[in-house]
């Protein structure tokens, strides 16, 4: 007849069960940043991107705060500035040096008043200026933005990860407290409800 072993490990109360539960999170966590990783990925590939150019697009310039371009919104957008000029004159003569404006924004899709390079910085403040530019951007919209909202869903599994973590060390410190009052009444050092 064979006899089954039991474990009997002494001195671990529930660390075991600590260990596998932060193992189990570790494990987890590598699969969100694979999943992430991937998703980041896969927006960036999805849809095939256009390519536009635009022709004089008037902003008003002021000294202060970005002006965006009508494009600025879309996904993925990456824009290249090829001139600007004055809204009264857009051809050549008119334009605008580089060193009164500087590109920012999302995708470089905005301007910023400069007004360093000119000594008649005031003609081009608070005028119409003519933005002329090519705007690349993902066409497919609703899948950029289906890939997005899983991939920021997914990462945020990890937010719960301190939660588990204090609650399996919590049922780790009610184990070793059971087994203490065990121990306890084991060497008789406390009564029974009788005595």
């Amino acid at each position: 007849m064979k006899t089954c072993k039991l474990k009997k490990n002494k001195g671990v109360a529930g660390l075991e069960i600590l260990v596998s539960l932060i193992a189990t999170l570790f494990v987890i966590g590598v699969l969100v940043m694979a999943f992430t990783i991937a998703g980041s990925k896969m927006a960036d590939t999805v849809g095939d991107d256009t390519t536009t150019a635009i022709n004089n697009e008037t902003i008003t310039m002021t000294p202060t705060g970005l002006k965006t371009l009508t494009y600025n919104v879309y996904p993925g957008v990456s824009c290249s500035i090829r001139y600007v000029t004055e809204e009264l004159n857009s051809s050549a003569g008119g334009v605008i040096s580089t060193g009164n404006w500087t590109v920012g924004g999302d995708g470089n899709c905005g301007l910023t008043f400069g007004g360093t390079a000119e000594t008649n910085d005031e003609v081009y403040n608070n005028t119409d200026w003519n933005v002329s530019y090519s705007a690349t951007y993902s066409d497919d919209l609703d899948a950029v933005n289906v890939i997005n909202e899983t991939k920021i869903a997914i990462a945020g599994v990890t937010d719960w990860f301190d939660t588990f973590i204090v609650i399996g060390a919590v049922v780790v410190l009610v184990l070793l407290i059971v087994l203490v009052i065990m121990a306890i009444r084991r060497a008789g050092l406390m009564g029974g409800a009788g005595a």
